[in-house]
C-alpha cells in the first residue's frame, strides 16, 4: 500500500477547533470539502436571504479551502447541496452550475429541515480528484452530443407511440436543456 499525503485545512472558525473538523481535507489524490454556508470570517451569514449570493460566498471559501489543499473546483466529481426550502432550489442549482460548465460532477439535491442557523439557505459539500478536470473536458470535447444521438435514434412517428424506435426512455433531449455527452455507446438519461 502506497503512502498517501494528508493536509488538512482549517479556514479558523471556531467551530472546527470545537468539533475536531478540518474545512478541506486532501488524501492521496483526493480532495474532501466539508459542508460549507455562507458565514464570513467575523461569523456573519453573507447574503442573506438570497440563495446564489449564499452559493458564491460558499463557493469562494471552497475555492480558498481545497486550493490551500492543492485541490482545484474544476476537478470536482460529486456535489452535494442541502437547501432549506425546494422553492429555492432551481435557483441554487443554476448558481451552483455556474461553477461546474466543464466538470459536470455527479450531484445530489436535498432540502433539510434547516441548517444551523435560520439565514442559512444553502450548505454545499465537494469531493475532488486530481487531474478530473482535464480527464472530463478532454472526454467530452471528443464525444458525440446528446442530439445526434438523440436524432439517430429517433424513427418515424407512427400514430400515438413514442417518437423512439426502440423501447428505450432515452429519446430527444427535453426541451429547453443544453446538450449534453454522450459518453460510450449510449448516452445519458435525460434529467
Amino acid at each position: 500500500m502506497g503512502t498517501y499525503r494528508r493536509i488538512n485545512v482549517a479556514s479558523g472558525r471556531s467551530l472546527e477547533q470545537l468539533a475536531h473538523y478540518s474545512r478541506a481535507l486532501r488524501v492521496g489524490d483526493v480532495v474532501l470539502q466539508s459542508g460549507t454556508t455562507a458565514i464570513d470570517r467575523q461569523g456573519d451569514v453573507r447574503g442573506v436571504g438570497d440563495v446564489a449570493k449564499q452559493v458564491e460566498t460558499i463557493m469562494t471559501i471552497a475555492e480558498w479551502s481545497m486550493g490551500k489543499a492543492g485541490g482545484k473546483l474544476a476537478d470536482v466529481v460529486r456535489s452535494r447541496v442541502y437547501v432549506t426550502d425546494v422553492t429555492v432550489a432551481t435557483e441554487g442549482a443554476r448558481a451552483v452550475a455556474r461553477y461546474f460548465r466543464d466538470a459536470r460532477p455527479a450531484a445530489t439535491l436535498v432540502q433539510v429541515n434547516r441548517l444551523a442557523r435560520p439565514e442559512q439557505l444553502v450548505e454545499i459539500e465537494l469531493d475532488a480528484v486530481d487531474g478530473a478536470g482535464a480527464a472530463a473536458r478532454a472526454r467530452s470535447s471528443a464525444s458525440k452530443s446528446w442530439a445526434g444521438f438523440a436524432r439517430r435514434r429517433s424513427g418515424p412517428r407512427t400514430g400515438g407511440g413514442p417518437r423512439c424506435a426502440s423501447t428505450s426512455t432515452r429519446g430527444s433531449a427535453p426541451t429547453g436543456l443544453p446538450e449534453r455527452a454522450a459518453s460510450g455507446p449510449e448516452a445519458p438519461r435525460s434529467p
